[in-house]
């Protein structure tokens, strides 16, 4: 293989980042994903203990960032950014799934692939 072409492609593959306005004069940073951190994301979400409580909560504490790149905050914060306004989530969700080519299209394979109930059999309902 040419190496060159190889470094070249390395190099083209950068993680996108885009700056988010939460409020006026209060700017971050969301930062798309590694394929290891998706990855990584599809393991934790697929075990039975993940807390799907905080689904939303947990995509915007590992993917909302400061100017340098660092994390702002930690798995410890999770249940507080839940307790806040969901819009500045759901924003920053958007902006992550854009960025890691997640969206429509994504999401319509996953519904796609969840198992279907069939209502009339369940309890109570008639």
């Amino acid at each position: 293989m040419d190496q060159s072409l190889k470094q070249r492609l390395l190099d083209a593959m950068t993680v996108p980042q885009e700056s988010l306005d939460i409020s006026p004069g209060l700017t971050v940073w969301i930062y798309g994903w590694t394929a290891l951190e998706v990855d990584r994301w599809r393991q934790e979400t697929d075990r039975a203990d993940f807390g799907k409580d905080y689904l939303s909560a947990t995509l915007f504490q590992r993917s909302v960032r400061d100017e340098n790149g660092k994390n702002i905050f930690s798995s410890t914060d999770v249940p507080a950014i839940a307790a806040k306004g969901s819009m500045y989530v759901q924003r920053a969700i958007e902006v992550l799934n854009r960025l890691n080519g997640f969206g429509p299209k994504a999401d319509e394979e996953i519904r796609k692939n969840l198992p279907t109930t069939d209502l009339k059999d369940a309890v109570g309902v008639s």
